[in-house]
C-alpha cells in the first residue's frame, strides 16, 4: 500500500521530481533551497535534519541498497549521528559489503 502512494506521489510531482537508478531528486536545486526556507515553503517545509535523520535511520540497517552505501555515513553525520557514522566505519562486515558494492575485492 505505501509502495502504491509513494509512485502516486511521484507521479503526480513528475515534473518538479527526477527519477534515476532508483533514486529520486529535484530537478534544480532551487527547489530543495525553497522546501527547505520556512518562510517561503510555509506549510511545505522540510527540515534539513530531519531529511537526514529519517534517511540515515533507513540506511544503517541497510544492507543491499547502493544508495545506503554510497550516502548512509554522510547523512547519519549530517543528522548529528557521528558517533552511529563511526561505528559503520569501523564495522568490517559493512566496509566489505560496501567496497563489493563499488566492484572493489577486499
Amino acid at each position: 500500500k505505501l509502495k502504491r502512494i509513494v509512485k502516486a506521489h511521484l507521479k503526480a510531482a513528475k515534473q518538479l521530481l527526477s527519477v534515476k537508478n532508483g533514486t529520486v531528486r529535484f530537478v534544480h536545486k532551487s527547489m530543495v533551497d525553497w522546501f527547505t526556507d520556512k518562510d517561503r515553503a510555509a506549510e511545505l517545509f522540510v527540515d534539513r535534519v530531519s531529511g537526514h535523520e529519517v534517511l540515515a535511520d533507513w540506511a544503517k540497517d541497510e544492507r543491499e541498497n547502493p544508495f545506503a552505501f554510497a550516502h548512509g555515513v554522510y547523512h547519519l553525520a549530517q543528522s548529528g549521528q557521528e558517533e552511529k557514522a563511526m561505528a559503520l566505519l569501523h564495522d568490517f562486515e559493512w566496509l566489505l559489503t560496501a567496497l563489493a558494492d563499488k566492484g572493489v575485492s577486499a
